[in-house]
């Protein structure tokens, strides 16, 4: 029982550190210029940053696959995983 113990509590510390951070303005305009994808979310939805707005704190961003869909949205609200 000891080692299931101990087990899950490290599953735990390893899903803890995989955690979403919120965005800052110089990291998201980083991936913006990235030709590499990052693993972005807006609402629980994985997006794709097109434009750092450096002014307004704003970022215009879609869904991936969606480019349709895109919008303005406040770079707090985006997470980066």
């Amino acid at each position: 029982m000891a080692y299931l113990s101990s087990g899950l509590q490290i599953i735990q510390l390893l899903l803890t550190n995989k955690e979403a951070t919120a965005m800052n303005k110089q990291r998201a305009q980083e991936i913006a210029a990235s030709p590499v994808m990052a693993n972005v979310t807006y609402n629980g939805v994985q997006v794709y940053i097109q434009h750092v707005d450096d002014n307004n704190e704003m970022a215009r961003v879609y869904p991936l696959g969606q480019p349709e869909k895109e919008q303005d949205v406040p770079l707090n609200t985006l997470e980066e995983h």
